[in-house]
């Protein structure tokens, strides 16, 4: 687990367009568990919520009503959160495809 955590940290800020994460099962055999805070699993399904931080996050959650462009302050999200749009789950593998995860808003009108 900690050399999938920890190629991920350095490799996934120079990623282009997709990383992918094999061997995730292994996060279910003991022997492989080597990591104090979790399996690869598990930070996998932090990563998850890091991506939804727009929807999280109360300051985020104010300024739905507000068209990006007018918003006076930029909303703090991580930098995985602004710049990752999906996160898929396979037998074995975790994908994580990169792109523009911009700000969220709606009219509530």
């Amino acid at each position: 687990m900690l050399q999938q955590v920890h190629s991920f940290e350095e490799l996934y800020p120079v990623t282009k367009r997709l990383y992918v994460v094999e061997d995730t099962h292994t996060s279910y055999w003991a022997q492989f568990q080597d990591r104090p805070a979790g399996t690869f699993i598990d930070y996998a399904k932090d990563k998850v919520d890091a991506l939804h931080e727009w929807h999280r996050q109360l300051e985020s959650k104010r300024l739905y009503e507000i068209p990006p462009a007018e918003r006076t302050k930029p909303v703090p999200v991580s930098q995985f959160c602004a710049e990752t749009r999906a996160v898929h789950f396979y037998d074995s593998m975790v994908v994580f495809e990169k792109g523009e995860n911009p700000p969220r808003w709606h009219e509530t009108r």
